[in-house]
C-alpha cells in the first residue's frame, strides 16, 4: 500500500469515526464541563457551610478586632458571614442557610474586660447542624485570645510599672502574645487519616477533595477510545474487513481507538489550559502520550471480547469504578489504603 493510500485511508477512517453520534456527544461534554468549572464561585474545594455573626455594637476596638479575627479565619470546613440585621440572621439559621449564628450584645465588650460573660452572647443553631461543636471551638478560642489582651493591658498599667516603661513593655508583651497565639507550639490539632496523612498540611488538601475537571475529562478520553473499539467490532461483525488482509485488520484495530483518543486528548489539554488547571507543558505532554498509549492498548485488549455488545456492557462498570476508586471526586486511598491497588486497575488513574 502506498503512502498516499495510507493517508487517504486514515482520512476516511477519521471521517467515519467523527460521524459517530457518541463521539459528537462526548465532544460537547468537554466544553460544558470546562464552562461549569469556570463559572464556579471562588474555590471549588469549599463546602458551603457558613456561620453567621451579628454585633449589636460595632464601635469599640475589642468588637472590631474579634470581628476581623472571625471573618479572616482560614478554616477550610466553614466560614463566617457578618449580618447587619438580626432578624435576617435568625431566619437564615432556621431555614438551614446557616449552620449556626453568634449574636454579640452591646454588653460584650464590657463583659470581656470585666470577666463576666453571662448574657453577653447568644448562640443559635440550625436543627440539622453537624458542625456546631467545631465552630464553637473556633469562636470561643477567638474570645479567649481577645481576653488575653485585657489581661495584658491590666498587667502593663499596674502601679508597679513605671509610666516611662509602659510603651516599650506594651510593644514587647503584645508581640510576644501574638507569637504565643499564632505559633502553634503551645497547643494545636493535627488531624490525620488512617493512611497517616495530615489534613492540616496544605500540600495534601488537593489529594483529599478537588474539583473533578481533570478526572471527568480523563474518563471521556477513555470512553472515546472504547467507542472506537466498539465501532471496529461492529464493522468487523458487518463484514467490512472480510476482503482485507490480516495486517489491515491489526492496524485498523489500533487506529480505531487511537484516533479518537488523540482527538479527545487535544481537546482535553485545551480545556485544562483554558481553565488554568493544567500541569506544566512538559508534564502535560508526558501525561498525554502515556495516557493515549494506555487507553489504546486497553481498548485493543477489549477487542478480544469479539462482540461489540460485550464491550458496551463493560462501560458502566469502568465508569463507575473510575469515579469511585480513582481520585476524581475524592481520594479514597487516604481513608482506605487497601483501595490503592484497586484504583491502579482503572486507566483514568494514570492521567490524574
Amino acid at each position: 500500500m502506498s503512502v498516499k493510500k495510507i493517508f487517504t485511508w486514515i482520512y476516511l477512517l477519521c471521517k467515519h469515526i467523527l460521524k459517530m453520534p457518541v463521539i459528537f456527544i462526548l465532544l460537547l461534554i468537554i466544553p460544558a464541563v470546562t464552562l461549569t468549572f469556570r463559572l464556579l464561585p471562588g474555590s471549588a474545594s469549599q463546602t458551603g457551610i457558613y456561620a453567621g455573626i451579628y454585633f449589636e455594637s460595632n464601635d469599640d476596638p475589642a468588637t472590631i478586632q474579634l470581628k476581623t479575627m472571625l471573618l479572616s479565619s482560614v478554616e477550610s470546613s466553614f466560614s463566617f458571614v457578618e449580618y447587619a440585621d438580626r432578624d435576617v440572621l435568625e431566619n437564615d439559621v432556621l431555614s438551614g442557610k446557616l449552620e449556626c449564628a453568634y449574636i454579640f450584645t452591646d454588653k460584650f465588650s464590657k463583659a470581656l474586660s470585666g470577666g463576666k460573660y453571662k448574657n453577653s452572647m447568644e448562640v443559635i443553631k440550625s436543627p440539622s447542624t453537624i458542625m456546631l461543636s467545631a465552630i464553637n471551638e473556633i469562636v470561643f478560642a477567638a474570645i479567649v485570645r481577645m481576653s488575653g489582651y485585657t489581661v495584658l493591658d491590666d498587667y502593663i498599667h499596674t502601679d508597679y510599672v513605671d509610666d516611662a516603661t509602659v510603651p516599650q513593655l506594651e510593644e514587647y508583651m503584645y508581640e510576644a502574645y501574638e507569637a504565643y497565639c499564632t505559633g502553634g507550639e503551645t497547643f494545636h490539632l493535627d488531624i490525620r487519616t488512617i493512611n497517616n496523612i495530615s489534613l492540616n498540611d496544605e500540600s495534601n488538601q488537593s489529594a483529599a477533595v478537588t474539583f473533578p475537571l481533570r478526572g471527568i475529562l480523563s474518563i471521556l478520553i477513555m470512553l472515546a477510545a472504547l467507542s472506537g473499539s466498539i465501532t471496529w467490532l461492529a464493522d468487523k461483525e458487518n463484514g467490512i474487513f472480510a476482503t482485507r488482509p490480516d495486517s489491515f485488520r491489526v492496524i485498523s484495530c489500533i487506529l480505531y481507538p487511537m484516533l479518537p483518543a488523540i482527538l479527545f486528548t487535544l481537546c482535553t489539554e485545551a480545556a485544562l489550559f483554558l481553565s488554568r488547571n493544567a500541569y506544566p507543558p512538559a508534564a502535560e505532554l508526558a501525561y498525554s502520550l502515556r495516557y493515549i498509549a494506555l487507553v489504546t492498548v486497553f481498548s485493543c485488549v477489549c477487542c478480544l471480547l469479539k462482540k461489540s455488545r460485550r464491550v458496551i456492557s463493560l462501560i458502566p462498570v469502568l465508569v463507575l469504578g473510575s469515579l469511585i476508586f480513582c481520585p476524581v471526586f475524592i481520594n479514597i486511598e487516604n481513608f482506605f489504603p487497601a483501595f490503592r491497588f484497586i484504583s491502579r486497575l482503572f486507566i483514568p488513574r494514570y492521567f490524574l
